[in-house]
Parts: structure tokens; C-alpha cells; sequence
């Protein structure tokens, strides 16, 4: 599969907007395809919600695919700070 056609699925599974990370390294990814709004990607950065993601936590230690509704943290902050910039389902792989 090329990028264009990765691109292309992604847009029709996630028309809200997405977010791959490739190749995790020991903080960062070496590649990253963003489509989220950019108003959220914003506030996103500004609050600093990656140190405290719990998606971002539960990748860093899990294997396979969860949606984020089945994330069990005890704190939705961050899904339901999402939800009001329209991302209100979530997967993580």
C-alpha cells in the first residue's frame, strides 16, 4: 500500500481527523500524518495533555487495538476536552 492509498483509508475510517505515529522511539515518533483540526492539535499542546494522554499511555504499554471508550483511566479529561473540538470516538493501535 502506498501513502496515497493509506491516506486515502484513513480519511474514510477517521473523517474527523487522525493521528499515526511510526516507529516509536524512546519519546517521539520518526514519522508522524496528522489530520486532526488544528484548533485542537493546538489546545492539545498548549495544556500538554501528552504527558497525561491516557491513549498515548495505554500505547506506550499495550500491544493490539482499543477504542477509547473501553480505556479505563478513571479520568475522561482529555477524551472529553476532544469531544468538543469533534473528536468524540477514538481508537488507539
Amino acid at each position: 500500500m502506498n501513502t496515497d492509498d493509506l491516506v486515502d483509508e484513513l480519511e474514510q475510517l477517521a473523517p474527523a481527523g487522525y493521528y499515526v505515529a511510526l516507529r516509536l522511539g524512546f519519546a517521539f515518533p520518526q514519522k508522524e500524518m496528522i489530520s486532526l483540526p488544528e484548533e485542537w492539535v493546538d489546545h492539545y499542546s498548549a495544556n500538554g495533555f501528552l504527558l497525561r494522554d491516557p491513549a498515548v499511555r495505554w500505547a506506550y504499554t499495550n500491544h493490539g487495538a482499543i477504542r477509547w471508550k473501553e480505556i479505563d483511566t478513571g479520568d475522561r479529561t482529555i477524551f472529553d476536552r476532544a469531544s468538543e473540538f469533534g473528536l468524540k470516538f477514538g481508537t488507539v493501535a
